[in-house]
């Protein structure tokens, strides 16, 4: 018999204008039957949405024409939810259908990003030390609260010797609220002992909400020369906005500042007319060295092009402005 397997829905997170997704469903035919292939635009409250014709003329991101990949392209509607799709194959010459369900899930909610890290061990990271600090993430949505949301940690930094505790739930982020993870909802990792000092050291983070995964992010840990002491670093001496690294970049870059002691922050982006583009920091924080990712994306999510961009620092007390360079 026919069937489909290996379903998949480009892009899992969908911005708010952004108008289609391209979905592909590659269909076993071993015995070269007529066939058709549809697919079912489910909501998560089993709501059919939309039926879609999925054909194999390679014409539809689905490579050659009788490759065997069916694709077709599907308008997305502005509705806030998550979806899903089953995916049907019809052999028309032995009257027969098949059909996968649940599958290929996707979402307009969000993006739920990184947004701090919190030491809460050591907050000195330096080469050999086991760290364990808390996250938070920032929904950059507008109406719907992202459910049920889980991180998963990476990384293929040498610098990493270990990771011990890898994943955190975070509960529900309702649209523009940042949640930090408590209790037993740690991470843990082993710095290389032979990390060289002041190094960032990069993470990536893979977000899932309701089990599935839509979003996906990066972050550093910086560490010190063996020997600084805790007591002469761990608090800034005075409000400061630090250069970007790497500037030029493409496409991610680190934003660092300094906290003499707790503030109200807003660390925002601006293009070079003034305009705003994103704000990665807006709340109360903690004293410290801190360090934020820019990915290159708006507050919905979509990419910015290649250009100047500023960024500033505001507390009751400080502010400060800097540029910096993407080029895509």
């Amino acid at each position: 018999l026919a069937y489909a397997h290996d379903v998949t829905i480009d892009p899992a997170y969908i911005a708010p204008g952004i108008g289609t997704a391209a979905i592909n469903a590659q269909v076993e035919n071993p015995n070269d039957h007529t066939l058709s292939v549809v697919a079912k635009i489910i909501s998560n409250d089993s709501t059919v949405v939309d039926s879609i014709s999925l054909a194999d003329d390679g014409l539809h991101d689905d490579g050659q024409v009788g490759d065997g990949l069916w694709g077709a392209f599907w308008p997305v509607p502005d509705s806030v939810n998550i979806f899903f799709t089953s995916v049907t194959t019809i052999d028309s010459t032995d009257s027969t259908t098949r059909t996968i369900p649940n599958v290929a899930w996707f979402t307009r909610v969000g993006p739920v990003v990184y947004y701090s890290c919190t030491l809460i061990t050591d907050t000195i990271p330096q080469p050999g030390d086991n760290i364990k600090f808390f996250m938070a993430l920032m929904n950059n949505g507008t109406t719907a609260t992202a459910t049920e949301v889980q991180v998963t940690l990476s990384s293929t930094d040498t610098c990493v010797s270990k990771i011990f505790r890898n994943s955190a739930d975070f509960g529900d982020i309702p649209a523009g609220d940042a949640v930090t993870a408590s209790g037993l909802d740690y991470f843990r990792i082993e710095i290389s002992e032979n990390c060289p000092e002041y190094t960032d050291v990069h993470f990536t983070l893979d977000i899932s909400s309701e089990g599935h995964l839509f979003w996906s992010d990066s972050f550093t840990i910086q560490v010190y020369p063996v020997g600084v002491a805790e007591s002469e670093t761990a608090l800034p001496g005075e409000f400061a906005l630090r250069p970007n690294y790497p500037n030029p970049f493409n496409p991610v870059t680190t934003l660092r500042y300094d906290l003499p002691h707790r503030a109200v922050v807003t660390l925002t982006i601006y293009d070079i007319l003034g305009r705003e583009v994103r704000t990665l920091v807006q709340g109360m924080e903690g004293p410290g060295f801190k360090s934020v990712i820019w990915d290159g994306t708006g507050n919905l999510g979509q990419p910015v092009s290649s250009g100047v961009y500023l960024y500033r620092i505001n507390t009751k007390e400080f502010s400060q402005t800097r540029k910096m360079v993407l080029m895509r």
